[in-house]
């Protein structure tokens, strides 16, 4: 297959919807209140993966100070930018086309941020690489917020592991997950699980109607790809409704030390 074919796929999958990824404002709404007394009042913040910005625009609104927001795609780079001409925030907000598997760089300097934050992005890497690749980023005592999927079970049935172990072999247990963090550098200061329900209201319910318009629309003429795009989002989603005690994002809060 195609790998940059299949990525376009996925791309033109999630556009027009509010987020690329699970997630849920009010969840994040209380990370951030509760990171407020580790952050200073001005912070320096870096948004890794941002897709369209549901995230960025969510710190720009509760943050003072200054958000760098960074995907690999331009078309969700190019909403963002759209999305934030129309939206007042408290801190100002920089959003440019990056490979975030590079960094730091020039532009994204080691020791220079206060609050790292990636939902959903850190699989692109692989969750150690990851970590290894953006700490130097943080300043000491900063704090990076970063979603991965884990598994909650030390045994998962066998249709999710053999599922995952093809999709994501790097999938590990959450307690696999912190004692990589502390290889890295960082302290764990809460793994907090993303509910079930925002999965299925903020993502996967928006993305099956985006399928189904897809379908409607392009009917037998659709390339391959996409049809092979769509199929893998279907079992993906059904094997979500059956297993979904035993998978899913667990948001690692953590400090640089």
């Amino acid at each position: 297959m195609d790998e940059q074919a299949y990525i376009e796929a996925l791309v033109d999958l999630h556009t027009g919807l509010q987020r690329q990824g699970p997630g849920d404002a009010a969840f994040s709404k209380k990370i951030i209140s509760e990171l407020l007394a580790n952050l200073p009042e001005s912070v320096k913040a870096l948004d890794l993966g941002c897709g369209t910005g549901a995230a960025t625009l969510l710190l720009a609104e509760q943050l003072s100070g200054s958000i760098q927001a960074v995907d690999a795609s331009a078309a969700f780079i190019s909403t963002l930018q759209e999305n934030l001409a129309h939206k007042t925030c408290k801190g100002e907000v920089e959003a440019s086309v990056e490979d975030f598997s590079q960094l730091p760089s020039a532009a994204f300097p080691v020791d220079s941020y206060d609050l790292l934050w990636s939902e959903g992005a850190a699989y692109t890497l692989g969750f150690s690489s990851a970590l290894k690749t953006w700490r130097p980023l943080l300043k000491k005592g900063g704090v990076a917020v970063i979603s991965e999927m884990s598994w909650f079970a030390q045994k998962p049935s066998a249709d999710a592991y053999d599922f995952w172990s093809n999709a994501y072999p790097d999938m590990a247990t959450e307690a696999v997950n912190i004692e990589l963090a502390k290889q890295h550098g960082f302290e764990l200061l809460k793994a907090i699980r993303l509910p079930t329900k925002a999965w299925w209201d903020n993502y996967y319910n928006p993305l099956l109607q985006r399928m189904q318009q897809l379908r409607l629309n392009v009917g037998m003429n659709a390339d391959q790809v996409l049809f092979d795009v769509l199929d893998d989002t279907d079992a993906e989603i059904e094997l979500f409704s059956r297993f979904s005690d035993e998978y899913g994002y667990t948001f690692y809060i953590l400090r640089a030390i």
